[in-house]
């Protein structure tokens, strides 16, 4: 966590004083990575790393007022499997690796919901022991479940008695109504995640070439990731962020070989190829809070769930790139900062170009006779590799602190 009153990093969460100015630290301490320091005054960043920062649309549209009540509902009924495991479920198989995991009323209701998919993701949905003529018209929300069911999706309504829906690998909430002149109307709320094959295409532009790729792995693999370390993901010891960076996952690995493929002939281990896979991960990957995806003011993301969700936060998609990075085999980790995470790239050859030494910084660190080079990943745009905001902190550059306060925590962790 981080000094309420100076920022230092606290490496203990038994720590009664900070180790650097001695102040008493008490519950206004906070974990390290937020952009504010409560008493230390508020971190203005800069433009291109101002937090979200104005990324590309997520290709999610506004819902009227209505439909917002739902997804407050979605929200609650999405937490339900975050508390004491309780929440009854039961799988219903599809075919091969894929399959359904029923809560809500898909089983309090079971004798009168019902879904049933195909292994192409067409979901049927229907009334059991319903008679079709007791009701004038019936209603069904399908709404997909993106994060912690605060970032809004579309929702999906169809006014038939048994729809059919084509979807993707996910979570979902359904509320289902029938009606008739009669004022108290049934209404059923269940959800459901769908796990199968999910297939994800990637667009983006680098030095004005287009770059096209496809990844496929198993939603299975992205709930197991989830479910993984839970109590962990905040960890006071800092060292153990690299711990999240699995380049050694399948995914990943396929991941590296399709950009090595995108790349062509010359994907050597320099800082072109670098910049490259930077590129990658700043155009493709968005910015969200920790508390929009998972619901918790801090959390250390396994690269599966930035996958999944298409984005993170610093630390999140820091080590992200840092898993690309050593699966392509790169010397590799993340750097933590005040306020701020960064990737890091280890290169033999470095050179910065030409860039503006009033918004931007060379950022790196030697370790082992290895020079690392900060890799910013929550720009919206490319930025080459080395390059971090010239603000810093508190008036301070980030390289001042990974010069001079590296007992506190600030400076490269190195996957092994």
């Amino acid at each position: 966590m981080l000094c309420s009153r100076c920022g230092a990093l606290i490496e203990s969460k038994n720590s009664k004083f900070c180790p650097k100015c001695g102040y008493e630290l008490n519950s206004y301490s906070i974990p390290i990575h937020r952009r504010s320091v409560p008493g230390a005054g508020t971190v203005t960043a800069s433009p291109a790393y101002t937090a979200p920062p104005a990324k590309k649309s997520h290709g999610r549209t506004a819902i009227i007022a209505g439909v917002i009540a739902l997804v407050v509902v979605v929200a609650a009924v999405s937490f339900a499997d975050l508390g004491d495991g309780t929440e009854k479920t039961e799988v219903q198989r599809i075919d091969g690796d894929s399959y359904l995991i029923l809560t809500g009323a898909f089983l309090s209701e079971r004798d009168t919901l019902a879904v049933s998919m195909t292994g192409g993701g067409l979901a049927t949905f229907s009334f059991k022991q319903v008679d079709e003529t007791e009701y004038t018209s019936f209603s069904w929300n399908v709404h997909q479940i993106f994060g912690a069911g605060i970032i809004p999706t579309d929702p999906m309504i169809k006014t038939e008695f048994s729809p059919s829906y084509t979807l993707k690998p996910g979570k979902y909430s359904v509320i289902a109504e029938c009606y008739n002149s009669v004022s108290d109307q049934p209404f059923y709320l269940g959800t459901f995640t769908y796990v199968g094959t999910v297939t994800e295409e990637y667009n983006w532009t680098h030095h004005s070439t287009d770059y096209s790729i496809e990844l496929t792995f198993n939603y299975e693999k992205y709930l197991e990731y989830k479910n993984m370390n839970t109590k962990g993901r905040a960890p006071y010891s800092y060292s153990k962020i690299v711990s999240f960076v699995t380049y050694n996952d399948p995914v990943i690995k396929d991941l590296v070989d399709s950009l090595r493929a995108a790349y062509g002939p010359g994907a050597d281990l320099d800082q072109h190829y670098a910049s490259f896979i930077l590129a990658f991960v700043q155009i493709v990957f968005d910015y969200y809070y920790d508390e929009d995806l998972y619901g918790l003011d801090e959390y250390y993301a396994y690269p599966l769930e930035v996958i999944a969700h298409r984005g993170g936060d610093c630390e999140d998609t820091s080590i992200f790139a840092a898993a690309l990075f050593k699966a392509a085999g790169f010397d590799a980790g993340v750097i933590l900062l005040p306020g701020h995470a960064v990737a890091a790239v280890g290169l033999d050859v470095y050179d910065p170009g030409v860039y503006s030494a009033h918004l931007f910084e060379v950022l790196s660190q030697k370790v082992d006779g290895i020079t690392y080079y900060g890799c910013e990943t929550t720009a919206d745009f490319y930025l080459k590799v080395g390059l971090v905001d010239g603000e810093g902190y508190e008036n301070k550059l980030y390289s001042w602190y990974l010069e001079n306060e590296s007992q506190y925590g600030y400076k490269v962790y190195v996957v092994t």
